[in-house]
């Protein structure tokens, strides 16, 4: 017997959910209401005793910001596209929320309209994964939305 995204009751695998997640994946809450796609992974250690070495390396990065150097050449080619930006990086969400997703690992959402806010859903909160659908054991009104800017 399956469930309706096809997957035996009781389980194949053996492997925690969120091993077999990848990006682009759709994603359906507790009712079966599609909410999203994946759009990040995150693995992380639920025996470590701080978040420090679980940090996204997303963390630090570039912005890529045309600019020209000051040497009075104003030729196309005399431009940089770099900036650093130092900041979290994922998740995008306050402490003590934060700490725990990292800890935990979780799976970034992508909602399904164009103005949807991102959200979090923790390793543990994964129910299945079964063909290109993640099954999470929360309502959509439930997922930690990401912080707004």
């Amino acid at each position: 017997m399956t469930d309706q995204f096809g997957t035996a009751k009781g389980g194949v695998f053996r492997t925690p959910p969120i091993e077999r997640v990848v990006e682009g994946m759709r994603v359906f809450d507790v009712d079966g209401r599609e909410i999203g796609v994946v759009e990040y992974v995150k693995f992380g250690d639920p025996e470590a005793i701080t978040t420090q070495g679980n940090e996204s390396e997303n963390g630090i990065g570039f912005a890529a910001v045309p600019w020209r150097m000051n040497t009075g050449d104003t030729s196309p080619t005399n431009r940089g596209f770099g900036l650093p930006i130092v900041g979290g990086g994922e998740p995008d969400v306050e402490d003590p929320l934060r700490s725990q997703l990292l800890r935990e690992g979780f799976v970034k959402i992508d909602g399904t309209d164009l103005f949807d806010t991102d959200r979090y859903v923790r390793a543990d909160q994964i129910l299945d994964v079964s063909g290109d659908s993640v099954r999470i054991a929360l309502r959509e009104r439930e997922v930690p939305k990401e912080t707004e800017l």
